[in-house]
């Protein structure tokens, strides 16, 4: 559905067939939202880059994922999980918790076995955590790992 001007103040609704509401789930490219980042200060950029001396490299590394992975869709992500950096961990395995009072018209629930999304950036050294709904192209952002202490990655 689509809103447009109809002239003398009025805006009306149509439901125009727009060219993203024309293409299947798995043709749609990778979307972010940051409605559920962490309060947690420690996983998010803005800390890190506060209390690290190269924030400018990871600001641009963080941003160039981003960049990439909103050119793909889903179905490449599955496809190739190697090319894109990707696992899947429980959120039970966090060490944070998201920020599940925002307020959202159709809310995610957060289980111990929801499925969280990690994408890889920066030689390894950061990671992209985040949660998506099934039929939904948005990565719900909701942490930066910066510093391997969001969840054991073993060893």
């Amino acid at each position: 559905m689509s809103i447009k001007h109809t002239g003398k103040g009025k805006f009306s609704k149509s439901k125009a067939n727009t060219y993203s509401s024309r293409l299947s789930h798995s043709e749609r490219k990778i979307s972010f939202s940051f409605t559920y980042l962490t309060r947690n200060g420690n996983y998010t950029l803005e800390h890190y880059c506060k209390n690290k001396n190269n924030k400018g490299k990871t600001a641009i590394s963080l941003y160039e994922k981003l960049a990439f992975l909103s050119n793909h869709t889903w179905e490449d992500v599955e496809a190739k999980p190697n090319t894109f950096k990707y696992e899947r961990i429980e959120y039970n395995k966090l060490n944070f918790s998201a920020n599940e009072k925002a307020e959202e018209k159709n809310s995610i629930e957060f289980s111990r076995d929801t499925k969280v999304c990690v994408f890889r950036f920066n030689n390894q050294n950061g990671r992209i955590i985040g949660v998506k709904r099934e039929g939904c192209p948005t990565l719900h952002v909701i942490g930066l790992d910066l510093d391997f202490s969001a969840y054991n990655h073993g060893s």
